[in-house]
Protein backbone atom coordinates (compact mmCIF):
# COMPACT_ATOMS: atom_id res chain seq x y z
CA UNK A 1 0.00 0.00 0.00
CA UNK A 2 1.49 3.32 -1.07
CA UNK A 3 1.40 6.38 1.14
CA UNK A 4 -0.72 9.00 -0.57
CA UNK A 5 -1.61 12.49 0.56
CA UNK A 6 -4.90 14.07 -0.44
CA UNK A 7 -4.28 17.66 -1.44
CA UNK A 8 -6.31 20.16 0.52
CA UNK A 9 -8.38 22.59 -1.51
CA UNK A 10 -7.09 26.06 -0.73
CA UNK A 11 -9.21 29.14 -1.25
CA UNK A 12 -7.44 32.20 -2.58
CA UNK A 13 -7.33 34.80 0.23
CA UNK A 14 -9.42 37.91 -0.25
CA UNK A 15 -10.16 41.05 1.73
CA UNK A 16 -8.16 44.02 2.87
CA UNK A 17 -5.24 41.92 4.17
CA UNK A 18 -4.78 40.03 0.90
CA UNK A 19 -1.75 41.07 -1.17
CA UNK A 20 -0.24 40.22 -4.54
CA UNK A 21 2.98 38.31 -3.85
CA UNK A 22 4.39 39.11 -7.30
CA UNK A 23 4.11 42.81 -6.46
CA UNK A 24 5.70 42.36 -3.04
CA UNK A 25 8.69 40.45 -4.42
CA UNK A 26 9.16 42.59 -7.52
CA UNK A 27 9.21 45.80 -5.50
CA UNK A 28 10.80 44.24 -2.40
CA UNK A 29 8.20 45.76 -0.11
CA UNK A 30 6.25 44.76 2.96
CA UNK A 31 2.54 44.04 2.87
CA UNK A 32 1.91 47.08 5.05
CA UNK A 33 3.41 49.40 2.43
CA UNK A 34 1.78 47.61 -0.51
CA UNK A 35 -1.69 47.76 1.04
CA UNK A 36 -1.30 51.21 2.58
CA UNK A 37 -1.97 49.97 6.10
CA UNK A 38 -1.50 52.28 9.06
CA UNK A 39 2.07 52.37 10.34
CA UNK A 40 2.28 50.96 13.85
CA UNK A 41 4.25 52.46 16.68
CA UNK A 42 7.43 50.78 17.82
CA UNK A 43 7.04 48.76 21.00
CA UNK A 44 9.32 49.38 23.95
CA UNK A 45 11.95 46.82 24.93
CA UNK A 46 9.80 45.71 27.86
CA UNK A 47 6.75 45.29 25.60
CA UNK A 48 8.79 43.30 23.07
CA UNK A 49 10.12 41.02 25.78
CA UNK A 50 6.61 40.43 27.07
CA UNK A 51 5.41 39.65 23.52
CA UNK A 52 8.32 37.29 22.97
CA UNK A 53 7.63 35.41 26.20
CA UNK A 54 3.95 35.13 25.39
CA UNK A 55 4.53 33.79 21.87
CA UNK A 56 7.01 31.20 23.06
CA UNK A 57 4.75 29.97 25.83
CA UNK A 58 3.24 26.56 25.06
CA UNK A 59 -0.58 26.65 25.23
CA UNK A 60 -2.12 24.40 27.86
CA UNK A 61 -4.30 22.73 25.24
CA UNK A 62 -1.27 21.56 23.29
CA UNK A 63 0.39 19.85 26.26
CA UNK A 64 0.08 16.08 26.15
CA UNK A 65 -2.16 14.74 28.91
CA UNK A 66 -0.89 11.17 28.75
CA UNK A 67 1.61 10.02 31.35
CA UNK A 68 5.09 10.03 29.82
CA UNK A 69 6.94 6.72 29.69
CA UNK A 70 9.51 6.63 32.49
CA UNK A 71 13.14 6.56 31.48
CA UNK A 72 14.63 3.12 32.07
CA UNK A 73 18.34 2.95 32.84
CA UNK A 74 19.83 -0.10 31.17
CA UNK A 75 23.35 -1.31 31.78
CA UNK A 76 24.04 -2.26 28.16
CA UNK A 77 27.63 -3.19 28.85
CA UNK A 78 26.66 -5.74 31.51
CA UNK A 79 23.87 -7.14 29.36
CA UNK A 80 26.24 -7.74 26.45
CA UNK A 81 28.92 -9.15 28.73
CA UNK A 82 26.50 -11.68 30.22
CA UNK A 83 24.43 -12.27 27.04
CA UNK A 84 21.40 -11.07 29.02
CA UNK A 85 19.65 -9.81 25.90
CA UNK A 86 16.09 -9.57 27.18
CA UNK A 87 16.74 -6.44 29.25
CA UNK A 88 17.97 -4.63 26.13
CA UNK A 89 14.36 -4.20 25.01
CA UNK A 90 14.41 -0.94 26.98
CA UNK A 91 17.70 0.28 25.49
CA UNK A 92 17.88 2.49 22.42
CA UNK A 93 19.55 1.49 19.18
CA UNK A 94 22.18 4.17 19.64
CA UNK A 95 22.95 2.98 23.17
CA UNK A 96 23.59 -0.55 21.97
CA UNK A 97 25.71 0.50 18.98
CA UNK A 98 27.81 2.92 21.02
CA UNK A 99 28.45 0.35 23.73
CA UNK A 100 28.98 -2.67 21.48
CA UNK A 101 31.36 -0.76 19.20
CA UNK A 102 33.85 -0.56 22.06
CA UNK A 103 34.00 -4.34 22.41
CA UNK A 104 36.76 -6.40 20.81
CA UNK A 105 35.78 -7.56 17.33
CA UNK A 106 35.98 -11.18 18.43
CA UNK A 107 33.31 -10.52 21.08
CA UNK A 108 31.12 -8.69 18.54
CA UNK A 109 31.41 -11.67 16.21
CA UNK A 110 30.48 -14.07 18.99
CA UNK A 111 27.45 -11.98 19.99
CA UNK A 112 26.36 -11.65 16.37
CA UNK A 113 26.54 -15.38 15.77
CA UNK A 114 24.73 -16.08 19.03
CA UNK A 115 21.84 -13.76 18.19
CA UNK A 116 21.68 -14.71 14.50
CA UNK A 117 21.65 -18.45 15.11
CA UNK A 118 19.12 -18.64 17.93
CA UNK A 119 15.52 -19.48 17.07
CA UNK A 120 14.21 -17.14 19.77
CA UNK A 121 13.40 -13.53 19.09
CA UNK A 122 15.75 -11.00 20.63
CA UNK A 123 15.20 -7.21 20.84
CA UNK A 124 15.19 -5.91 17.27
CA UNK A 125 17.48 -3.01 18.13
CA UNK A 126 20.12 -5.52 19.26
CA UNK A 127 19.95 -7.37 15.94
CA UNK A 128 20.16 -4.10 14.01
CA UNK A 129 23.14 -2.88 16.02
CA UNK A 130 25.07 -6.12 15.64
CA UNK A 131 24.31 -6.25 11.92
CA UNK A 132 25.79 -2.77 11.51
CA UNK A 133 28.89 -3.71 13.45
CA UNK A 134 29.36 -7.03 11.70
CA UNK A 135 30.22 -5.12 8.49
CA UNK A 136 33.68 -4.55 9.96
CA UNK A 137 34.42 -8.11 8.85
CA UNK A 138 33.21 -7.71 5.26
CA UNK A 139 33.76 -8.98 2.60
CA UNK A 140 34.10 -12.29 4.45
CA UNK A 141 31.25 -14.52 3.29
CA UNK A 142 30.58 -15.57 6.87
CA UNK A 143 30.16 -11.93 7.95
CA UNK A 144 27.78 -11.17 5.08
CA UNK A 145 25.73 -14.26 5.94
CA UNK A 146 25.59 -13.35 9.62
CA UNK A 147 24.63 -9.73 9.01
CA UNK A 148 21.86 -10.75 6.60
CA UNK A 149 20.48 -13.20 9.16
CA UNK A 150 20.53 -10.45 11.80
CA UNK A 151 18.50 -8.11 9.58
CA UNK A 152 16.05 -10.90 8.87
CA UNK A 153 15.68 -11.52 12.59
CA UNK A 154 15.08 -7.80 13.24
CA UNK A 155 12.50 -7.82 10.45
CA UNK A 156 10.70 -10.91 11.75
CA UNK A 157 10.83 -10.01 15.44
CA UNK A 158 10.70 -6.23 15.37
CA UNK A 159 7.96 -3.67 14.86
CA UNK A 160 7.64 -0.01 13.94
CA UNK A 161 10.82 1.79 13.01
CA UNK A 162 13.11 -1.13 13.77
CA UNK A 163 11.20 -3.45 11.45
CA UNK A 164 11.19 -0.75 8.75
CA UNK A 165 14.95 -0.21 9.01
CA UNK A 166 15.57 -3.93 8.64
CA UNK A 167 13.15 -4.11 5.71
CA UNK A 168 14.95 -1.30 3.94
CA UNK A 169 18.30 -3.07 4.21
CA UNK A 170 16.80 -6.37 3.05
CA UNK A 171 15.16 -4.62 0.12
CA UNK A 172 18.58 -3.36 -0.94
CA UNK A 173 19.97 -6.87 -0.64
CA UNK A 174 17.23 -8.14 -2.95
CA UNK A 175 18.16 -5.45 -5.48
CA UNK A 176 21.78 -6.50 -5.18
CA UNK A 177 20.70 -9.98 -6.20
CA UNK A 178 18.85 -8.48 -9.20
CA UNK A 179 15.59 -9.68 -7.67
CA UNK A 180 13.15 -6.78 -7.80
CA UNK A 181 10.23 -9.08 -7.12
CA UNK A 182 11.76 -10.21 -3.85
CA UNK A 183 12.30 -6.62 -2.76
CA UNK A 184 8.67 -5.52 -3.15
CA UNK A 185 7.31 -6.76 0.22
CA UNK A 186 10.21 -5.07 1.98
CA UNK A 187 9.39 -1.68 0.44
CA UNK A 188 5.78 -2.17 1.49
CA UNK A 189 6.89 -2.97 5.04
CA UNK A 190 8.82 0.31 5.21
CA UNK A 191 5.67 2.27 4.42
CA UNK A 192 3.76 0.61 7.27
CA UNK A 193 5.77 2.42 9.95
CA UNK A 194 5.06 6.07 10.63
CA UNK A 195 8.26 6.19 12.67
CA UNK A 196 10.25 5.47 9.50
CA UNK A 197 8.86 8.28 7.34
CA UNK A 198 12.43 9.41 6.63
CA UNK A 199 12.74 6.26 4.48
CA UNK A 200 9.38 6.53 2.70
CA UNK A 201 10.37 8.39 -0.46
CA UNK A 202 13.43 6.20 -1.05
CA UNK A 203 11.49 2.98 -0.53
CA UNK A 204 8.67 4.15 -2.77
CA UNK A 205 11.06 5.20 -5.52
CA UNK A 206 12.65 1.76 -5.71
CA UNK A 207 9.28 0.04 -5.39
CA UNK A 208 7.85 2.02 -8.29
CA UNK A 209 10.71 0.86 -10.48
CA UNK A 210 10.40 -2.74 -9.41
CA UNK A 211 6.61 -2.95 -9.64
CA UNK A 212 5.97 -4.32 -13.13
CA UNK A 213 2.20 -4.09 -12.56
CA UNK A 214 2.31 -0.29 -12.50
CA UNK A 215 0.71 0.72 -15.78
CA UNK A 216 0.27 4.47 -15.49
CA UNK A 217 3.79 5.64 -14.67
CA UNK A 218 2.91 9.31 -15.12
CA UNK A 219 -0.01 9.13 -12.70
CA UNK A 220 2.15 7.33 -10.14
CA UNK A 221 4.85 9.97 -10.57
CA UNK A 222 2.37 12.80 -9.99
CA UNK A 223 0.99 11.12 -6.87
CA UNK A 224 4.56 10.62 -5.68
CA UNK A 225 5.29 14.31 -6.23
CA UNK A 226 2.22 15.42 -4.29
CA UNK A 227 3.15 13.11 -1.39
CA UNK A 228 6.84 14.10 -1.21
CA UNK A 229 7.18 17.48 -2.95
CA UNK A 230 10.58 18.22 -1.40
CA UNK A 231 12.20 14.85 -2.08
CA UNK A 232 15.09 14.41 -4.49
CA UNK A 233 13.78 10.97 -5.43
CA UNK A 234 10.58 12.56 -6.70
CA UNK A 235 12.55 14.53 -9.28
CA UNK A 236 14.21 11.38 -10.57
CA UNK A 237 10.82 9.64 -10.65
CA UNK A 238 9.30 12.49 -12.64
CA UNK A 239 12.13 12.31 -15.16
CA UNK A 240 11.83 8.53 -15.40
CA UNK A 241 8.14 9.00 -16.27
CA UNK A 242 8.94 11.77 -18.79
CA UNK A 243 6.78 14.15 -16.77
CA UNK A 244 7.63 17.82 -17.31
CA UNK A 245 7.57 19.57 -13.95
CA UNK A 246 8.14 22.95 -15.59
CA UNK A 247 4.70 22.74 -17.19
CA UNK A 248 3.18 22.02 -13.82
CA UNK A 249 5.05 24.51 -11.65
CA UNK A 250 6.21 27.39 -13.81
CA UNK A 251 2.79 27.95 -15.40
CA UNK A 252 0.94 28.24 -12.09
CA UNK A 253 -0.48 31.58 -11.06
CA UNK A 254 1.31 33.05 -8.08
CA UNK A 255 -0.90 32.77 -4.98
CA UNK A 256 -1.96 35.85 -3.10
CA UNK A 257 -0.78 36.10 0.48
CA UNK A 258 -2.32 37.12 3.78
CA UNK A 259 -0.32 39.85 5.48
CA UNK A 260 -2.24 39.33 8.71
CA UNK A 261 -3.47 36.10 10.29
CA UNK A 262 -6.96 35.51 11.56
CA UNK A 263 -5.78 33.06 14.20
CA UNK A 264 -3.65 35.11 16.59
CA UNK A 265 -3.60 38.82 17.37
CA UNK A 266 -0.21 38.61 19.05
CA UNK A 267 1.33 37.23 15.86
CA UNK A 268 -0.11 40.19 13.98
CA UNK A 269 1.42 42.55 16.53
CA UNK A 270 4.75 40.82 16.00
CA UNK A 271 4.44 41.05 12.20
CA UNK A 272 3.81 44.79 12.46
CA UNK A 273 7.06 45.14 14.41
CA UNK A 274 8.93 42.97 11.89
CA UNK A 275 7.65 45.15 9.05
CA UNK A 276 8.81 48.27 10.88
CA UNK A 277 12.27 46.79 11.38
CA UNK A 278 12.57 45.84 7.70
CA UNK A 279 11.34 49.23 6.54
CA UNK A 280 14.00 50.80 8.76
CA UNK A 281 16.67 48.44 7.36
CA UNK A 282 17.08 46.85 10.79
CA UNK A 283 17.31 43.35 9.37
CA UNK A 284 18.98 41.77 12.40
CA UNK A 285 16.02 42.80 14.59
CA UNK A 286 13.60 41.42 12.00
CA UNK A 287 15.46 38.10 11.92
CA UNK A 288 15.40 37.87 15.69
CA UNK A 289 11.65 38.56 15.92
CA UNK A 290 10.84 36.02 13.19
CA UNK A 291 12.44 33.35 15.37
CA UNK A 292 9.88 33.98 18.10
CA UNK A 293 7.19 32.11 16.14
CA UNK A 294 7.72 28.51 17.25
CA UNK A 295 6.64 25.29 15.53
CA UNK A 296 3.48 24.83 17.58
CA UNK A 297 2.41 28.37 16.72
CA UNK A 298 3.09 27.79 13.03
CA UNK A 299 0.67 24.87 12.99
CA UNK A 300 -2.16 27.31 13.72
CA UNK A 301 -1.30 29.73 10.92
CA UNK A 302 -2.83 29.84 7.45
CA UNK A 303 -0.56 28.64 4.60
CA UNK A 304 -0.99 31.92 2.71
CA UNK A 305 0.09 33.81 5.81
CA UNK A 306 3.08 31.49 6.16
CA UNK A 307 4.03 32.46 2.61
CA UNK A 308 4.06 36.09 3.72
CA UNK A 309 6.28 35.23 6.69
CA UNK A 310 8.59 33.55 4.17
CA UNK A 311 8.62 36.77 2.14
CA UNK A 312 9.48 38.84 5.24
CA UNK A 313 12.22 36.39 6.16
CA UNK A 314 13.58 36.60 2.62
CA UNK A 315 13.56 40.40 2.82
CA UNK A 316 15.59 40.21 6.03
CA UNK A 317 18.02 37.81 4.26
CA UNK A 318 17.49 35.04 6.80
CA UNK A 319 18.00 32.06 4.54
CA UNK A 320 17.59 29.34 7.15
CA UNK A 321 14.34 30.76 8.50
CA UNK A 322 12.99 31.27 4.97
CA UNK A 323 13.73 27.66 4.10
CA UNK A 324 12.14 26.38 7.30
CA UNK A 325 8.95 28.39 6.81
CA UNK A 326 8.49 27.52 3.16
CA UNK A 327 9.41 23.87 3.67
CA UNK A 328 6.43 23.59 6.01
CA UNK A 329 4.17 25.21 3.44
CA UNK A 330 5.36 23.22 0.43
CA UNK A 331 5.37 19.86 2.22
CA UNK A 332 1.70 20.27 3.10
CA UNK A 333 0.57 22.29 0.09
CA UNK A 334 2.70 21.49 -3.00
CA UNK A 335 0.20 23.40 -5.15
CA UNK A 336 1.67 26.59 -3.67
CA UNK A 337 4.99 25.95 -5.40
CA UNK A 338 5.15 28.47 -8.23
CA UNK A 339 7.94 30.35 -9.96
CA UNK A 340 7.64 33.23 -7.48
CA UNK A 341 7.44 31.16 -4.29
CA UNK A 342 10.31 28.96 -5.48
CA UNK A 343 12.49 32.03 -6.01
CA UNK A 344 11.96 32.80 -2.34
CA UNK A 345 12.93 29.22 -1.49
CA UNK A 346 15.92 29.23 -3.86
CA UNK A 347 17.43 32.73 -3.60
CA UNK A 348 20.51 33.82 -5.55
CA UNK A 349 22.26 35.79 -2.85
CA UNK A 350 25.99 36.36 -3.44
CA UNK A 351 25.55 35.09 -7.00
CA UNK A 352 27.94 37.65 -8.48
CA UNK A 353 30.78 36.31 -6.34
CA UNK A 354 29.73 32.70 -6.91
CA UNK A 355 29.41 33.08 -10.67
CA UNK A 356 32.78 34.78 -11.05
CA UNK A 357 34.66 32.18 -9.00
CA UNK A 358 32.81 29.19 -10.47
CA UNK A 359 33.51 30.27 -14.04
CA UNK A 360 37.17 30.83 -13.23
CA UNK A 361 37.36 27.17 -12.14
CA UNK A 362 35.25 25.83 -15.02
CA UNK A 363 32.36 24.93 -12.71
CA UNK A 364 28.60 25.35 -13.05
CA UNK A 365 27.71 28.48 -11.02
CA UNK A 366 24.26 27.07 -10.20
CA UNK A 367 25.84 23.95 -8.74
CA UNK A 368 28.05 26.05 -6.46
CA UNK A 369 25.02 28.18 -5.56
CA UNK A 370 23.20 24.96 -4.62
CA UNK A 371 26.13 23.92 -2.45
CA UNK A 372 26.25 27.29 -0.66
CA UNK A 373 22.52 27.07 0.05
CA UNK A 374 23.02 23.70 1.72
CA UNK A 375 26.24 24.52 3.54
CA UNK A 376 25.39 27.84 5.18
CA UNK A 377 21.92 28.94 4.03
CA UNK A 378 23.79 32.00 2.67
CA UNK A 379 24.96 33.08 6.12
CA UNK A 380 28.44 34.44 5.40
CA UNK A 381 29.33 34.55 9.13
CA UNK A 382 28.15 31.02 9.89
CA UNK A 383 30.40 28.91 12.13
CA UNK A 384 29.62 25.23 12.59
CA UNK A 385 30.05 23.30 15.83
CA UNK A 386 33.32 21.87 14.48
CA UNK A 387 34.64 25.25 13.33
CA UNK A 388 33.79 25.32 9.61
CA UNK A 389 33.33 28.93 8.49
CA UNK A 390 31.54 31.13 6.03
CA UNK A 391 29.37 30.62 2.99
CA UNK A 392 31.00 27.38 1.88
CA UNK A 393 31.77 26.20 5.43
CA UNK A 394 35.50 25.70 5.04
CA UNK A 395 37.65 24.43 7.86
CA UNK A 396 40.47 26.90 8.59
CA UNK A 397 43.11 24.21 8.04
CA UNK A 398 41.66 23.30 4.64
CA UNK A 399 41.53 26.95 3.62
CA UNK A 400 45.13 27.56 4.70
CA UNK A 401 46.17 24.59 2.60
CA UNK A 402 44.65 26.32 -0.41
CA UNK A 403 45.88 29.82 0.38
CA UNK A 404 48.18 30.69 3.28
CA UNK A 405 46.65 34.16 3.53
CA UNK A 406 43.19 32.81 4.42
CA UNK A 407 42.85 33.41 8.14
CA UNK A 408 39.65 32.44 10.00
CA UNK A 409 38.59 36.10 9.90
CA UNK A 410 39.05 36.32 6.13
CA UNK A 411 36.89 33.23 5.66
CA UNK A 412 33.97 35.40 6.78
CA UNK A 413 34.43 37.56 3.67
CA UNK A 414 32.13 36.31 0.92
CA UNK A 415 34.51 36.68 -2.01
CA UNK A 416 37.48 35.03 -0.28
CA UNK A 417 35.39 32.19 1.11
CA UNK A 418 33.78 31.44 -2.25
CA UNK A 419 37.16 31.64 -3.97
CA UNK A 420 38.63 29.03 -1.63
CA UNK A 421 35.52 26.86 -1.66
CA UNK A 422 35.24 26.70 -5.44
CA UNK A 423 38.96 26.02 -5.74
CA UNK A 424 38.65 23.11 -3.32
CA UNK A 425 35.54 21.75 -5.05
CA UNK A 426 37.21 21.99 -8.47
CA UNK A 427 40.06 19.84 -7.16
CA UNK A 428 37.54 17.27 -5.93
CA UNK A 429 35.87 17.27 -9.35
CA UNK A 430 39.23 16.60 -10.97
CA UNK A 431 39.99 13.88 -8.44
CA UNK A 432 36.77 12.09 -9.37
CA UNK A 433 36.89 12.77 -13.12
CA UNK A 434 33.91 15.13 -13.06
CA UNK A 435 31.64 12.83 -11.04
CA UNK A 436 29.43 15.34 -9.21
CA UNK A 437 28.00 12.82 -6.73
CA UNK A 438 31.46 11.75 -5.58
CA UNK A 439 32.77 15.31 -5.43
CA UNK A 440 29.81 16.47 -3.33
CA UNK A 441 30.13 13.49 -1.02
CA UNK A 442 33.85 14.24 -0.59
CA UNK A 443 33.15 17.93 0.16
CA UNK A 444 30.97 16.76 3.04
CA UNK A 445 32.65 13.62 4.34
CA UNK A 446 36.23 14.02 3.10
CA UNK A 447 37.89 12.42 0.10
CA UNK A 448 39.45 9.74 2.29
CA UNK A 449 36.03 8.33 3.14
CA UNK A 450 34.79 8.60 -0.44
CA UNK A 451 37.89 6.86 -1.80
CA UNK A 452 37.08 3.92 0.48
CA UNK A 453 33.46 3.84 -0.68
CA UNK A 454 34.50 3.89 -4.32
CA UNK A 455 36.89 1.01 -3.71
CA UNK A 456 34.22 -0.99 -1.88
CA UNK A 457 31.01 -0.29 -3.75
CA UNK A 458 31.16 -1.47 -7.35
CA UNK A 459 27.81 0.05 -8.30
CA UNK A 460 27.38 1.68 -11.70
CA UNK A 461 24.06 3.35 -11.01
CA UNK A 462 24.74 6.72 -9.32
CA UNK A 463 21.37 6.92 -7.57
CA UNK A 464 21.93 3.54 -5.97
CA UNK A 465 25.43 4.58 -4.94
CA UNK A 466 24.09 7.80 -3.41
CA UNK A 467 21.36 5.97 -1.48
CA UNK A 468 23.88 3.52 -0.06
CA UNK A 469 26.46 6.03 1.15
CA UNK A 470 27.07 4.85 4.73
CA UNK A 471 26.80 8.30 6.36
CA UNK A 472 23.22 9.42 6.61
CA UNK A 473 24.31 13.07 6.80
CA UNK A 474 26.24 12.70 3.54
CA UNK A 475 23.38 10.89 1.79
CA UNK A 476 21.00 13.72 2.68
CA UNK A 477 23.62 16.35 1.83
CA UNK A 478 24.23 15.06 -1.69
CA UNK A 479 20.51 14.59 -2.35
CA UNK A 480 19.69 18.09 -1.11
CA UNK A 481 22.29 19.77 -3.33
CA UNK A 482 21.20 17.81 -6.40
CA UNK A 483 17.61 18.81 -5.65
CA UNK A 484 18.65 22.46 -5.22
CA UNK A 485 20.53 22.34 -8.52
CA UNK A 486 17.49 20.95 -10.32
CA UNK A 487 15.23 23.78 -9.17
CA UNK A 488 17.83 26.50 -9.73
CA UNK A 489 18.22 25.28 -13.30
CA UNK A 490 14.46 25.28 -13.84
CA UNK A 491 14.11 28.81 -12.50
CA UNK A 492 17.00 29.94 -14.67
CA UNK A 493 15.91 28.28 -17.91
CA UNK A 494 12.13 28.00 -17.42
CA UNK A 495 12.10 24.29 -18.32
CA UNK A 496 12.75 20.93 -16.70
CA UNK A 497 16.47 20.19 -16.57
CA UNK A 498 18.04 16.78 -16.95
CA UNK A 499 19.11 15.16 -13.71
CA UNK A 500 22.82 14.87 -13.01
CA UNK A 501 22.31 11.22 -12.19
CA UNK A 502 21.36 10.44 -15.78
CA UNK A 503 18.57 9.08 -17.89
CA UNK A 504 15.89 6.56 -16.89
CA UNK A 505 16.13 2.96 -17.99
CA UNK A 506 13.36 0.95 -19.59
CA UNK A 507 13.98 -2.15 -17.46
CA UNK A 508 13.84 -1.82 -13.67
CA UNK A 509 16.57 -4.44 -13.38
CA UNK A 510 18.89 -2.15 -15.34
CA UNK A 511 18.75 0.35 -12.48
CA UNK A 512 21.06 -1.89 -10.52
CA UNK A 513 23.81 -1.65 -13.10
CA UNK A 514 26.82 -3.92 -13.00
CA UNK A 515 26.97 -4.95 -9.38
CA UNK A 516 29.54 -6.89 -7.42
CA UNK A 517 27.33 -8.56 -4.83
CA UNK A 518 29.90 -8.43 -2.04
CA UNK A 519 30.61 -4.76 -2.62
CA UNK A 520 26.94 -3.82 -2.73
CA UNK A 521 26.20 -5.72 0.46
CA UNK A 522 29.07 -3.89 2.09
CA UNK A 523 27.49 -0.62 0.94
CA UNK A 524 24.14 -1.53 2.43
CA UNK A 525 25.68 -2.39 5.76
CA UNK A 526 28.73 -0.16 5.85
CA UNK A 527 29.37 2.05 8.86
CA UNK A 528 32.63 3.87 9.27
CA UNK A 529 31.90 4.77 12.85
CA UNK A 530 29.03 4.64 15.31
CA UNK A 531 27.92 8.23 14.87
CA UNK A 532 27.59 7.92 11.09
CA UNK A 533 26.01 4.48 10.98
CA UNK A 534 23.31 3.81 8.40
CA UNK A 535 21.20 2.84 11.39
CA UNK A 536 21.47 6.16 13.21
CA UNK A 537 18.97 8.93 12.68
Amino acid sequence: MRFRKTLENLNEPTGKFSANLDTLTAKNMTGRVALGLKRSSSLSTAQLNELKASLRRTPTSSVATSTPRPTVRVNVSEALKNSDFAILKDASLDQIINTASRLPQARINALSSEVADTYRCQPAQLSLALAALTEREFPLASAIKTATKLYEKAYDCGSGEYKARAAYRLGLFALADNDCKKSLPYWSAVSQSNEARFLFSRAEYWRNHCDQKTANKRQIAMEFYNSYPLSFHVLQEMQDANEDLSQLVMSRTTPRVLVRTESDRQVNTLVEQIELAIENNNFSAARDMLSWINDSKMQELEPHFMLYLGHLSHMSQDGLRTFQLLSKVFSQHPQLKTATTLRLFYPKWYFDEIQAQAKSQGLDPLLILSLVRQESAFNRTAVSRVGARGLMQLMPATARGLDRSLTPARLMQADKNVHAGTLYFSRLMKRYNGNVVLALAAYNAGFGAVDKWVARYKVDNQLLFKDLIPYRETREYVASILRNHYWYQMLENQNSPKMILGQPTSNPQDLIGSVDIDHLLRTALATSDTTNSILTR
